[in-house]
């Protein structure tokens, strides 16, 4: 279900950086930025923070935190 949510928004994808990253045994935070274009062309910066917990080598879950004001203009919502 992840990945099939992730490739509904692939093609907007432009870029990924990474700010800091934190691990503590099976849980990594990741502080990014997501640089995505919009259907007129016009490219926003999201600053990300996605918070991941694993078990058995598997994604268990996933938290992403992110103001979507600017995502949801861009694209229409």
């Amino acid at each position: 279900a992840n990945v099939e949510l992730l490739g509904q928004f692939l093609p907007a994808h432009v870029e990924t950086r990474m700010q800091k990253q934190f691990v503590d045994g099976d849980e990594v935070c990741s502080i990014y930025d997501l640089v995505v274009a919009s259907p007129s062309g016009e490219t926003i910066t999201i600053p990300m923070a996605d918070w991941i917990r694993v078990e058995n080598g598997l994604l268990a879950n996933q938290t992403i935190y992110y103001d979507p004001r600017d995502f949801a203009k861009v694209f229409g919502m």
